[in-house]
């Protein structure tokens, strides 16, 4: 959320939207999707987890998209108004740097091998 307000600060809207885009492509391509079996047995860890991202993401996207993270934030939360909320501040969360560049490393493998099999016409 920290590359989405300085590049906002910057002026910077078309990068911002960008950088949101790519935010949610992990986060529903490879968080949402690998964890679902943990949502459908009710774990309360991975619920808790998914609830604080898509509540942090919604208050971060809110000046980006501001009746689409409306709707969000009064189903999500109940909340009067995301655009009431002050920004997100995420500094004092975990800062997982070793973990994050190898989940990196995963999805750059898994992106790489999925191409090829599109390119060779093999079922996944």
């Amino acid at each position: 959320m920290t590359e989405i307000e300085a590049l906002l600060d910057g002026y910077n809207v078309g990068a911002a939207c960008q950088a949101l885009r790519d935010h949610l492509e992990v986060l529903t391509n490879w968080y949402i999707r690998r964890s679902r079996t943990r949502f459908w047995a009710g774990e309360p860890a991975a619920l808790d987890t998914l609830w604080t991202v898509l509540e942090t993401v919604t208050r971060a996207a809110a000046p980006l998209l501001p009746l689409t993270t409306e709707a969000i934030w009064r189903g999500l939360t109940g909340g009067a108004s995301v655009h009431l909320e002050d920004w997100p501040d995420v500094s004092d969360w975990p800062d997982e740097q070793e973990l994050a560049g190898a989940m990196d490393l995963v999805r750059s493998v898994c992106s790489t091998a999925l191409g090829l099999r599109k390119a060779h016409q093999l079922r996944v």
